[in-house]
């Protein structure tokens, strides 16, 4: 796995299997290398790169957030770090020499720039969205 290649050593990847893989290829960085990669124009066009339920999250609250889960595990993350610290206003807790080894260090600036706790609330309902669900508004 390229991943695990381009970053062998890294304390980011023990997430998985103490760093002997496999990374699912639905995790975070392979699909941002790939895309970067392969869809060069559109990876360097994202403003945001986001797991589909913070893109969920973000049409029905208007707020980009990513998930604690997902951080934690999918994206290589220090997950506390992710959920209680800001660096530089933006979630703590990032592998940002893996992502550097693995050419990925502009997916930094394209992440949320929030991480919300499993179970903690994403943001408020929208009125839009509340009526396109047919829920009530907050």
């Amino acid at each position: 796995d390229e991943i695990l290649r381009l970053g062998d050593g890294d304390a980011a990847l023990n997430v998985n299997a103490q760093g002997k893989g496999p990374i699912s290829a639905e995790w975070m960085l392979p699909k941002a290398l790939w895309l970067k990669k392969h869809e060069p124009e559109i990876y360097a066009a994202a403003n945001v790169i986001c797991e589909c339920q913070d893109w969920l999250n973000h049409k029905c609250t208007d707020t980009w957030v990513a998930g604690g889960c997902n951080v934690a595990t999918r994206w290589h993350c220090d997950g506390k770090a992710a959920c209680e610290e800001v660096e530089n206003g933006r979630f703590g807790g990032r592998p940002s020499e893996l992502l550097r080894r693995c050419g990925l260090e502009a997916l930094e600036e394209k992440w949320p720039r929030t991480c919300v706790a499993m179970g903690q609330p994403a943001g408020a309902l929208t009125a839009a969205a509340a009526a396109h669900l047919g829920l009530k508004e907050n």
